[in-house]
């Protein structure tokens, strides 16, 4: 018949949909709310240093300069904002805070990413 979606959280769904400037707060609401910013904030630190370490690409680079961001806004106690810039750091960030044990990283990056 006609298109049918099923979606969690978006700022536009269908053939010509267009979102810009949208603030996912409810993300944050919702899955992450309940975190620390401050520990996030400490913990941001610790992954980005260890990224560091052993990032190779342009990519990577990238991911830990939104990890950097994300550390910026959780300083500031802006969590939607630190999500939308872990969001953007993705996986390759996810496995670096979850091999190092960055617990309450790993959850704000598993949270922004939909996972």
């Amino acid at each position: 018949m006609g298109d049918s979606y099923t979606v969690g959280q978006t700022g536009a769904v269908g053939p010509n949909a267009h979102a810009e400037n949208v603030s996912f707060q409810q993300i944050w609401q919702q899955s992450a709310g309940g975190l620390d910013t401050a520990k996030l904030a400490e913990e941001l630190a610790t992954l980005r240093d260890h990224l560091r370490q052993s990032a190779n690409t342009p990519e990577q680079d990238e991911s830990i300069a939104e990890i950097s961001k994300a550390r910026v806004a959780a300083t500031d106690n802006d969590g939607p904002r630190a999500l939308e810039h872990l969001r953007k750091a993705g996986k390759w960030a996810l496995s670096g805070a979850t091999a190092i044990g960055t617990a309450v990283a790993a959850a704000a990056i598993k949270a922004a990413i939909g996972i």
